[in-house]
C-alpha cells in the first residue's frame, strides 16, 4: 500500500504536473497549459486552507473524522483525471478511450483507498480529497478549450513519472509539516487563538 500511496505524494505529482505545463507550453497549447496550472493551484490553494481551517487552534471543529483532508487524494485525482483528459484529447477510439479512464480511475481510487488502508486518513477526509480533485479536473476541462489535441509524449510522461516514483519511494515530501507551521503562524499573527 506505501507504494500505491506514493504515487499521489507532492514529492512527485508537483514536479511531474511541472513536467506537464512545461511540455504543453513547449507544444504551443498555452491555453492547456494555464488550464493545468490553474486546476494545479486550485487544488493545492484549497487543500491548505481547508486542513487550515478546520483544525482552527489545534482544536477539529468538525470532529476528528475530518480533520485532516487526504491531499493525496486531491491532488492525485487532479493530476491523473486531469492527464486522462489531455490524453482523450489524443485518443479516437471508444475502446482505447474507455481503457484511459479505467486505469486514470484505478489509480486514482488505488491512492485514495490506500490512504485509508495505512491508516491516515478516515474515509470522510479521502472523500472530501476527492471532491476537491474532481472539482479542480472540472476546473481544468472548462478552461481547457476545444480544438485539435496536442501532441504530447504520453509515454513518455508515464516513464518519468515511474521513474520518479521509483527514486522517491519511502520518500514524502513533507507537505503536512509546512501545512501545520502555516497554520501555527496564521492563527499567531491573526490573533485568533
Amino acid at each position: 500500500m506505501e507504494a500505491i500511496t506514493d504515487l499521489g505524494d507532492s514529492a512527485l505529482l508537483l514536479p511531474g504536473a511541472a513536467f506537464v505545463f512545461v511540455t504543453l507550453w513547449l507544444v504551443r497549447a498555452r491555453r492547456r497549459a494555464i488550464a493545468w496550472a490553474v486546476a494545479i493551484a486550485f487544488c493545492g490553494g484549497t487543500m491548505v486552507v481547508l486542513k487550515i481551517g478546520l483544525v482552527p487552534c489545534g482544536k477539529p471543529w468538525l470532529g476528528r473524522e475530518l480533520a485532516n483532508p487526504s491531499g493525496h487524494a486531491a491532488l492525485s485525482a487532479t493530476f491523473y483525471g486531469s492527464l486522462a483528459l489531455l490524453a482523450l484529447d489524443g485518443i479516437a477510439g471508444v475502446a482505447g478511450r474507455a481503457i484511459l479512464l479505467v486505469v486514470a480511475a484505478l489509480a486514482i481510487v488505488g491512492i485514495a483507498v490506500s490512504r485509508i488502508a495505512i491508516g491516515v486518513h478516515t474515509s470522510p477526509e479521502v472523500a472530501v480529497g476527492l471532491i476537491v480533485g474532481l472539482m479542480s479536473v472540472g476546473l481544468f476541462a472548462a478552461l481547457r478549450g476545444r480544438g485539435p489535441a496536442p501532441r504530447l509524449a504520453f509515454p513518455l510522461i508515464v516513464l518519468l513519472l515511474l521513474g520518479g516514483a521509483a527514486a522517491l519511494y519511502g520518500r514524502r515530501a513533507g507537505a503536512e509539516d509546512l501545512i501545520r507551521h502555516i497554520a501555527v503562524i496564521f492563527y499567531r499573527t491573526t490573533g485568533l487563538c
